[in-house]
């Protein structure tokens, strides 16, 4: 499905959902695969950590499984399907919730899994109400005009696509870190959640915004998972690249 602007109408998107995970699967993915491919390409060049975009929310040791991560984003060995969850049973999660994936090992012993081996990744209503999920990314000269406008100033929610909240789901999956090849952690209870091992990307603290997600690189919390096991340090990261060199700027605030 084509679209003449960079918005994707509200319109659209519902009835790519009745049509199927397929049909909003092929809208989303394209732009996800080419923030990870932007961000596999970014972290080959030589001057990768001068580049704010990963040095916000990674040390330079973290690039070897930062790439790992990227390149398993678009892996055919990562998958899944999507289910809309109503708005009675997101209420359960924390407000503004767009998407929600079970990082735990895949064991068929309950949650989001298929009998196909396959997580399913559940939308929230307020995933169809947030602005920058019904933007994508630019792709001619005019769309990337309207894109960067008031760059200087705009933070980084005015640059994300739906792709990106689709790339945090993803980071979220058991099939995602194995094929990242990552080993299987365990994250300490703390306020907000229990203890669990996990093989996806989490949410560290419960929370998946940028601010936190760059506060996890300087933390010494005990307990705290390694920054490119974060799914938002990974999202975020990504986003802040593309958008950097797509708009000729050198920082993003928050």
């Amino acid at each position: 499905m084509h679209f003449l602007s960079s918005v994707i109408s509200l319109t659209a998107l519902l009835a790519l959902v009745s049509q199927g995970s397929a049909a909003l699967a092929a809208l989303l993915k394209p732009d996800m695969g080419k923030l990870a491919e932007h961000a596999v390409h970014t972290l080959t060049e030589t001057n990768f950590k001068k580049n704010n975009g990963f040095s916000h929310y990674f040390i330079d040791s973290n690039q070897v499984p930062v790439l790992k991560a990227f390149r398993a984003v678009t892996s055919d060995a990562v998958r899944f399907d999507f289910q809309c969850f109503s708005a009675q049973n997101c209420k359960s999660f924390p407000a503004r919730t767009l998407t929600i994936t079970a990082p735990q090992p895949e064991d068929f012993n309950g949650g989001p899994i298929t009998k196909v081996k396959a997580r399913q990744i559940l939308i929230c209503p307020a995933f169809f109400a947030a602005m920058n999920d019904q933007r994508k990314l630019p792709s001619t000269v005019l769309e990337t005009r309207v894109y960067c406008e008031n760059k200087a100033s705009k933070k980084l929610v005015g640059f994300e696509v739906g792709g990106y909240s689709m790339m945090h789901a993803i980071t979220e999956l058991d099939t995602f870190s194995l094929a990242a090849g990552f080993a299987k952690e365990h994250e300490d209870a703390d306020f907000v959640v229990p203890a669990f091992d996990f093989h996806g990307a989490i949410d560290w603290r419960g929370e998946t915004s940028a601010a936190n997600a760059r506060e996890l690189k300087t933390s010494t919390a005990k307990g705290r998972p390694h920054n490119f096991r974060n799914a938002e340090s990974l999202v975020a990261s990504a986003m802040e690249m593309f958008a950097m060199e797509s708009c000729e700027i050198d920082n993003i605030n928050l």
